[in-house]
């Protein structure tokens, strides 16, 4: 009677144990996940801010003249394929790598559209730079920009909170 108690003990124990053992790895596995899809976020944030950088230059530049305004720009191009090689390089979950490129030809177009801008202003003058973008991008073929990347990364953000309030666990 006392072996079977002890038996009957010890598997309930080592029960336990391996229950535990798998949902710490379950919640460890999650863990990870979630700090991956935070690193993407955070460098298409990064990426989207130094965009931002360039077209404050830019504008400022183009109101102005003044190539002081150009710092800020020319800062910003050059942090950019660092930012990009470091996106590109991570590990992703939920991003494919389709909208990686996506998000690379978005952000390559954008910096070409500023540069023509900026040589616009300083060969052109101010009204052939200021010209409507709008009117530009027709011109050019072109009716996109980096409001996609953004999107992407608002994108991504809801399919993790849609997977935190389902419960669910994505590989």
């Amino acid at each position: 009677v006392i072996l079977w108690i002890f038996v009957t003990t010890a598997l309930v124990v080592l029960g336990c144990i391996f229950v535990t053992y798998q949902f710490g790895n379950q919640v460890l596995r999650a863990h990870a996940r979630e700090q991956i899809r935070r690193e993407v976020i955070i460098d298409l944030d990064e990426i989207t801010s130094t965009v931002k950088d360039a077209e404050t230059g830019q504008r400022g530049f183009i109101i102005t003249g003044d190539e002081r305004y150009l710092v800020p720009f020319n800062d910003a191009v050059s942090r950019l394929p660092t930012e990009i090689q470091k996106f590109k390089s991570m590990p992703r979950i939920d991003i494919s790598e389709a909208d990686v490129e996506r998000v690379i030809q978005l952000v390559d177009q954008k910096i070409a559209e500023l540069r023509r801008t900026v040589e616009l202003r300083r060969t052109a003058g101010f009204d052939a730079a200021a010209l409507p973008r709008w009117t530009r991008r027709r011109a050019a073929g072109d009716g996109r920009d980096c409001s996609t990347v953004r999107r992407l990364g608002l994108r991504f953000q809801d399919h993790r909170g849609r997977d935190a309030r389902d419960g669910r666990e994505v590989p």
